[in-house]
Order: C-alpha cells, then structure tokens, then sequence
C-alpha cells in the first residue's frame, strides 16, 4: 500500500486541501507573471507601419485637396513602458498651409475617423482619439496665432517594446537624402539650410513629399515636391 494510503482520513482530506490550494496559486502566479497590458504587448513595428499609413490618409484627404500637405520625418524617441521596462514611441506629424483651416480640418478628422474606427470630433479646432484596437493616437488642432501652419495633426503608436525589426530612421525614410540634398535646389532664403527631408505614401496612390529648411532666425520651412496622386 502507498504512503497516502497510510494517513488518517482527516490528514488525507487535508492533503487535498493543501494540493489544490497549491494548483491554484500556480495558476494565479503565471497569470500575474504576465500581466502586460495589451499596450505593452502591442509590436512597435506595426504600430509604425500604422501610423505611416494613417498620415497616408490624412495626405490623400488633403494634399489631393486644394491644401499645401507638408509631411514630417518620422521621429522614434526612447520611453518608459514601466519603471523596469524601456520602450519606444514613434511619432509622425504633418502640416496644412491654407486660409480655410475649419475646412481641412473637417476633411482630415471625417477620413481618419473612418480609417480608426473612432468618433469624429466634437469641437472645431481641437481633436484627439485613440483607437482601441491599434492603440494609435491621433490628433488634429487648428492653430490660429501662428503664420506658420494653420491646421497641425500628429499620430502616435505609444510607448511599445522596441524590436529589431522596428527599423532604423536616419532620421528620414531615405538614408540617401543627404547626397540627395546636395543636388536639391536651395529656397529663395537668405541663410537657408536643408535639415530634413520626409516622405509618405498616400493611400490612393501617390506620395506626399517634403523638403525641411532652417534659416537662422529659427524658421523652419517646408518645400514641397509631391502632393499624392
């Protein structure tokens, strides 16, 4: 006969008391062993590619339009997932240059919207929503104190877990456009140099293309060479 078969009634109830409580916190141990939020568990890479294609749909929304389009480079920066865990957020942005901002804005929020699944704005000058499944950020705000851009959006994946197949930004899509520079024709400023250049597909064909120059009173202005299909 085994050793269990040995104990008391009472004992043998207690050992199974004792089994089961044990089964249960080993469960309850690799549950809290990876409690990462969806967030935390969201691909860096992906999140990129999301956010390229969702300016995509705000250029075919308004550089197709009327609307001078200027797309930024994108910008990844390191972040804190948690106080143990490093990640990293990328961010895209771009520029509308236009007398009739409410207009772009209308145009720009209703096609996004539609593209996240996420509800329109509420106010006329200020939006931002985040989309529950990709976890993207979107922003869109009318600037009316400014002589620069009259409507600014931004996208954001969030801080992710970097990986290695999120890709390097250097720091623009192009790792040539510097040699490109070289032979790109100056703008008609006086002390005017090229720091970055930007390029987007737009998602009905085309691309949006932008040429960044800095002058040296802190201007930055952006020359642009395409404007989707």
């Amino acid at each position: 006969m085994g050793v269990f078969a040995e104990l008391s009634p009472v004992w043998r109830r207690r050992l199974v008391v004792i089994v089961a409580v044990w089964a249960v916190a080993l469960v309850a141990a690799a549950f809290l062993g990876n409690r990462a939020t969806v967030r935390e568990q969201a691909d860096a890479a992906e999140g990129r590619a999301g956010a390229d294609a969702a300016v995509g749909v705000a250029a075919s929304a308004l550089a197709g339009s009327a609307f001078e389009f200027a797309v930024g480079p994108g910008v990844a920066q390191e972040c804190e997932i948690t106080p143990v865990r490093d990640g990293v957020e990328y961010l895209r942005t771009f520029e509308v240059y236009t007398d009739e901002p409410e207009l772009a804005f209308r145009q720009a929020a209703a096609d996004l919207a539609d593209h996240l699944g996420v509800e329109g704005p509420v106010s006329a000058e200020h939006w931002r929503r985040t989309a529950s499944g990709s976890f993207l950020t979107v922003g869109l705000h009318i600037e009316t104190e400014s002589e620069g851009p009259s409507l600014i959006g931004r996208v954001s994946t969030g801080c992710r877990p970097a990986g290695a197949d999120f890709g390097v930004l250097s720091p623009a899509e192009r790792p040539d456009w510097i040699d490109l520079a070289a032979a790109h024709p100056g703008l008609d400023a006086a002390d005017a140099a090229l720091t970055a250049y930007a390029r987007i597909d737009c998602a009905e064909g085309g691309s949006a293309e932008t040429w960044w120059w800095s002058t040296t009173d802190d201007r930055r202005i952006p020359q642009i060479t395409a404007s989707c299909g």
